[in-house]
């Protein structure tokens, strides 16, 4: 599919008119039972508020829920224009900021919305109408299918690089996970990172979810986190990310016997609150929602990262002896030879 191309499904028809019972069924899979209603057979949105506590050792946080304050909730009674057939049919129903509500948009802006709701991970569909619907995903994972609205995410994550979508919906992940203690599903966010903008998040969120779900914190963790942890230049990283990753898991093995290094070992007598603090949102949404946590500061723990500053330098160490060894065997070209042989091809 062409980014910027509007494309639709082989089985739409030309001046399609917009059938409520129609579009339904024609919503993507994955969305199903992620949309919110506030009217009809299908209402399912209360406007109400609750809260819940997420501890990890002596620390607790209260994630508020304001149900309210959900643009993505559907009125069924409110009209819906004609499905937009190109792309400059969609144009003309102009572009809606950010977070405005189902409620607000005009009926064109409405009939753009479903055409999203049939395939939310078209390449280029606007922040305007997708953080409306990652708003409803986002109170899903504060308080209903969390486990579907973690996945849709996920996959929305892969075709979407805003950085603050990047940020928040990573954050609302991490937050999730942790607060319904499901390594299994933060295993699957750290599977989906494969982009840059995919690491555009909270670190020091990251690290507490890793400690409270009992998880290791990783070689690739680390290598990710280097500037963290105080290095500076990270081009051996970059450049020999496989070999990096090998040495640095060689050398976690052999301080703590395992192929990540356990958090446990480094927080279990620690008090949380007690440690230097960072303010994070967590929840973005409308500005009614923004939850702000204090996030402790697990970085800059001296111990914690004494070693995996030591553990980076002393892979970084092996990756250079390891070139070194394999240009001297006429494995593997220096910069000067590689220059030399390029001059020659041209």
């Amino acid at each position: 599919m062409a980014i910027g191309k509007f494309v639709f499904g082989k089985d739409r028809k030309k001046s399609h008119s917009f059938d409520r019972a129609e579009n339904l069924s024609k919503v993507h899979g994955d969305l199903k039972d992620l949309l919110w209603f506030a009217d009809g057979s299908h209402r399912n949105s209360i406007s109400t508020s609750e809260s819940d506590c997420v501890s990890v050792g002596t620390l607790r946080m209260t994630v508020d829920i304001d149900h309210s304050a959900d643009p993505s909730v559907i009125y069924s009674s409110l009209p819906v224009g004609k499905l937009p057939e190109t792309s400059s049919e969609m144009k003309t129903a102009g572009m809606p900021a950010k977070w405005t509500s189902y409620q607000a948009m005009t009926p064109k802006q409405r009939a753009v919305y479903w055409i999203l709701l049939e395939d939310p991970y078209r390449l280029f569909f606007p922040m305007g109408y997708l953080s409306t619907l990652y708003a409803g995903l986002e109170r899903h994972m504060m308080a209903g299918e969390y486990e579907k609205a973690i996945k849709a995410v996920i996959n929305l994550r892969y075709v979407q690089s805003d950085q603050q979508f990047q940020n928040a919906s990573a954050n609302a992940i991490m937050m999730t996970c942790l607060q319904r203690r499901r390594p299994d599903l933060m295993l699957l966010f750290q599977e989906s990172m494969d982009t840059d903008h995919s690491y555009s998040f909270s670190e020091e969120l990251y690290i507490l979810t890793m400690y409270g779900l009992g998880m290791g914190f990783t070689a690739v963790d680390a290598m990710r986190l280097a500037g963290t942890f105080g290095i500076g230049d990270t081009s051996s990283i970059d450049y020999y990310f496989p070999i990096f990753e090998r040495f640095m898991t060689e050398n976690i093995r052999k301080e703590f016997g395992t192929d990540s290094i356990p958090l446990d070992e480094f927080f279990e007598n620690q008090d949380l609150t007690a440690m230097e603090q960072e303010t994070t949102e967590i929840y973005i949404g409308p500005e009614s929602r923004i939850g702000k946590y204090k996030i402790p500061r697990m970085s800059r723990c001296e111990t914690f990262r004494k070693k995996v500053f030591e553990l980076l330098k002393k892979s970084e160490q092996d990756v250079k002896d390891d070139m070194k060894r394999l240009e001297d065997a006429g494995i593997l070209l220096n910069a000067e030879q590689q220059m030399k042989l390029q001059r020659r091809k041209s």
